[in-house]
């Protein structure tokens, strides 16, 4: 990275501390050099582990085991070694470290965690950068599977679902107030918390394409950001979006969860990007008429759902006021 370059507020740099976030250095002797890297990435891979199982980073963080991947980057389970406390670390893939886009999209997520600081936004403890120029994040472990996993057995019934729609649209909100926009709001980036922290019924991860005022854009105009399965109709069209791009995602999501079945469903994400452009689904009332699923719910949803963005609910606040609503009158049915 250019040492002249401009700084973001919290761009990951190794000529100086930045005092936004609190800045991690790996030194050398701590964490050993590339090559110490490097020497455990071949014997992990030799015996099938994942490449960094077994590192212990900044002298206190000892990696466990791989639990989770993507396209930009992997988590791994951890233990701090001062505390005793599991966290999740995520650094960004190798092969990616020294490609500018990516590199900026993970401090973007560093970025949009340190804004929210919210309850259902995952919380960040460290960050830094190991000798071989990976970028490391160090956030809490949640124990829970995600959503994703959880609708593979079915739909959700509304005494656990509206609890944790609640929760996203209170997370999103704050999201919004403080300028940033998801843009990849899905079942896979809400995790559920076995045990519920301080009554929190979801968690919200995996910031690494969010739109952040004030930050430079990553991404052209043009280009299509996102999952094709949940994507607004906007995003599918490559336009400039706002926070009502995660309203339509999270209608996509509670669709899903209240009807266990995806809105649209394929493989070819052209053919799912029409979709959400040019089909209105059905009310899930109709997709699935064995399930007792409230007018209001339904009705929520389907304006989530609108095609224009004018025509949604224009805040999350709005919509988590609509869940309140519908949660007490079904207490009472």
């Amino acid at each position: 990275m250019d040492s002249t370059a401009p700084t973001t507020p919290c761009e990951i740099r190794r000529s100086r501390r930045d005092d936004t976030i609190p800045f991690i250095k790996v030194p050398a002797a701590r964490v050993g050099v590339t090559g110490k890297i490097e020497e455990i990435s071949r014997r992990n891979r030799a015996k099938g582990r994942a490449t960094l199982e077994g590192l212990v980073v900044d002298g206190r963080y000892r990696l466990n085991f791989l639990i989770g991947r993507g396209g930009m980057s992997v988590v791994y389970l951890a233990r701090c070694l001062e505390t005793g406390r599991h966290v999740a670390i995520k650094f960004l893939r190798p092969e990616l470290v020294d490609r500018s886009p990516y590199r900026q999209r993970f401090v973007n997520e560093i970025e949009a965690i340190r804004r929210i600081r919210h309850p259902v936004i995952v919380r960040m403890f460290d960050l830094g950068e190991l000798e071989d120029g990976q970028i490391y994040l160090v956030m809490e472990y949640v124990r829970g599977p995600s959503l994703k996993r959880i609708l593979e057995r079915g739909h959700l019934p509304l005494q656990q679902l509206l609890p944790i729609a609640s929760a996203v649209a209170d997370g999103l909100d704050a999201a919004h107030a403080h300028g940033v926009v998801h843009r990849d709001l899905k079942p896979g980036n809400v995790l559920v918390p076995r045990l519920p922290d301080a009554g929190v019924a979801a968690k919200i991860v995996d910031f690494g394409i969010a739109r952040i005022d004030g930050f430079p854009k990553i991404t052209n105009t043009a280009e299509v950001v996102g999952t094709p399965l949940y994507l607004s109709p906007e995003q599918a069209l490559g336009y400039s979006v706002d926070h009502r791009a995660d309203v339509y995602c999270f209608g996509v999501m509670l669709y899903e969860a209240c009807t266990g079945q995806r809105m649209f469903d394929g493989r070819d994400p052209q053919l799912l990007l029409r979709k959400h452009v040019r089909v209105v689904p059905g009310r899930m009332a109709e997709r699935r008429p064995d399930l007792v699923i409230p007018r209001a719910l339904d009705d929520l949803v389907m304006r989530c759902l609108e095609k224009s963005p004018g025509r949604r609910p224009q805040s999350m606040r709005e919509i988590a006021a609509a869940l309140q609503v519908i949660a007490s009158r079904e207490q009472y049915n």
